[in-house]
Order: C-alpha cells, then sequence, then structure tokens
C-alpha cells in the first residue's frame, strides 16, 4: 500500500526472509558473528523465528516482528493487540533469564520514520510484556525495509525508544 508516495509493506512473511537473509549478509551489526542460522526453532512454550549459533558463546535466538504503523513521525508496533507477540517476548524473557541471549527485532515495513516507539495505548498488555523482557535481559532491535513494486531491502537503524 502507499502512504503520501512512500511504499509500506503489508506481506507479513517477507520480513523473516528479509532479516533472515540480513543476519546472514551481516547488514544487523548487532547480530554478526554467528556461523548458524535456524529459521522457526521449536522452544518450551512454543516457536521463535531464528536461532543463531556458534562454536563458542551463548545461543541467540531471535524473534522478528514487522511493523508498519506511523504515528508522530514514528514507526510504532503493534498495530492492534497481539497476545501472541506478548507471548513471544514472555518466553525470550525465560531464554535470557536461563543466560541464552534473546533479541526481539522489529522490522519496519517502511524507511519513512525518524525513531521506532512501541503503541502502548493500543496493546498495554504487550507494552508491559515488553518492560518485563527487557528487565529480563533481552535485547531489542529495529531496522527498516524499503518497498519497492519489484522488491524489499533491509534498511537502515531506528533507534528503540520504548
Amino acid at each position: 500500500t502507499e502512504d503520501n508516495g512512500v511504499l509500506v509493506g503489508v506481506n507479513t512473511a517477507r520480513p523473516n526472509r528479509l532479516a533472515g537473509l540480513a543476519m546472514a549478509v551481516g547488514a544487523v551489526p548487532e547480530l554478526e558473528g554467528y556461523e548458524t542460522i535456524r529459521p522457526e526453532i521449536p522452544v518450551p512454550g512454543g516457536r521463535l523465528d531464528f536461532l543463531l549459533s556458534h562454536g563458542s558463546g551463548p545461543d541467540c535466538y531471535v524473534e522478528v516482528k514487522f511493523a508498519h504503523l506511523k504515528r508522530e513521525g514514528y514507526l510504532e508496533f503493534p498495530d492492534c493487540k497481539t497476545e501472541r507477540g506478548a507471548k513471544h517476548l514472555g518466553i525470550l524473557a525465560e531464554l535470557a533469564k536461563r543466560g541464552q541471549r534473546a533479541v526481539m527485532l522489529y522490522a519496519g515495513q517502511r524507511d519513512d520514520c525518524e525513531a521506532f516507539r512501541l503503541a502502548a495505548d493500543l496493546d498495554p498488555a504487550y507494552a508491559k510484556a515488553f518492560a518485563d523482557a527487557k528487565a529480563a535481559g533481552v535485547e531489542a532491535y529495529c531496522y527498516t525495509t524499503l518497498q519497492t513494486p519489484d522488491f524489499s531491502e533491509w534498511g537502515r537503524a531506528l533507534e528503540v525508544r520504548a
């Protein structure tokens, strides 16, 4: 869809593919240095999008959420209530408490925002789950994607102000 001349992605499958490719080529500096990237990892309580591993050090569990909502210049997540999203944050928090590296990676399906924040007014339960996850040691990063009629491309990092 288009928002004031900016193409905005709405394909929910595309961000995971883009994130996997971006991590594989080093376009997510915070997640560099891992030898193996495995998608769709079963974990106690559910499934997460990626498991990054290497010969030494802890594994890194990554959950990707796509965001397309823009308000007041901010890219925001979620755009509606998401019990599933809060559940994923809880899983990441438990992994972090056990000494594993746990990362929430937001993939913005647009490239016209200045920073990222939570839409806490739309889902207070998700905002609380995010705060609890951060307190447990879960890391959070956000990147934009550039959308064209023919392709999507991993973009720039946005400051997470959540």
